[in-house]
């Protein structure tokens, strides 16, 4: 806030802004309200599209216009990973599966290793019911990621797909 009091005309605190808003207000309103106004402040503001279709479009299930934000900064920025994998996940979860497979995919044509892709793909492939590639996915993120989380909740796919997924789909939303 104090960076707004002293220069308002400045794009980053607008979108440090909707951030507070939408994880601490839990008001996806204000925070789309401050971060539009980031981008009208600077049109060409990656991470502003990327936030505006990330963290507030597409909770709303405004998948539309979240895929057309990410897609927006995507182009701003396209050797993201954190972008690219971030589109992928909004077309997965709008059910844009075969779009998001091609998005994973070339997310990982750029960073083989960037572990949250293959997480995104292996979903993918699991919901149009690909489940050798799905578990090849899963395997490729625990292994990349080290996370004791990845490790444990993927980790179920290889003894029991079905279980972990099951597992999965029990997490609250």
């Amino acid at each position: 806030m104090r960076a707004l009091e002293l220069d308002d005309s400045l794009a980053a605190p607008h979108a440090a802004l909707q951030a507070y808003f939408t994880f601490y207000e839990f008001d996806r309103v204000a925070g789309e309200k401050a971060i539009r106004r980031a981008i009208e402040l600077d049109p060409n503001y990656a991470t502003a599209y990327h936030w505006l279709g990330g963290d507030v479009l597409y909770p709303m299930k405004r998948f539309d216009e979240a895929i057309a934000a990410l897609r927006r900064a995507e182009e701003l920025d396209p050797l993201s990973p954190i972008i690219g994998t971030n589109l992928g996940d909004v077309l997965l979860y709008a059910g844009r599966y075969d779009e998001a497979i091609v998005q994973y995919k070339r997310v990982l044509s750029l960073d083989p290793n960037f572990a949250n892709a293959h997480s995104g793909l292996g979903l993918t492939h699991w919901q149009k019911g690909m489940k050798p590639e799905a578990i090849s996915e899963m395997r490729k993120y625990v292994e990349l990621s080290g996370s004791s989380l990845g490790k444990d909740l993927w980790g179920s796919f290889w003894q029991d797909p079905d279980s972990g997924m099951k597992r999965l789909n029990s997490w609250p939303s």
